[in-house]
């Protein structure tokens, strides 16, 4: 049994799967995975985060280096602040 809010079909350029999408022949990141991205990256900066520097500096590079090995495969760039 297949559940249909779940599920669908569209063209490629118009789906998203997995935090990618298709432009044209260009795999890109999904908005939303950049958006879930970048509040993360708040989340980690943000001042209200009451830790030592070293142990933030230790989780923000962890957690960077864990997004771009998978969403490194991605033809698109965008600028990261």
């Amino acid at each position: 049994m297949v559940n249909e809010h779940k599920s669908r079909v569209v063209k490629t350029n118009d789906g998203a799967f997995l935090g990618f999408t298709f432009r044209g022949e260009k795999l890109c990141w999904s908005d939303r995975a950049f958006a879930d991205f970048l509040h993360k990256l708040r989340e980690l900066i943000g001042r209200s985060w009451d830790v030592a520097m070293d142990y933030r500096l230790k989780e923000l590079a962890q957690y960077v280096r864990g997004w771009m090995g998978y969403d490194g495969i991605s033809d698109d760039y965008r600028p990261i602040p």
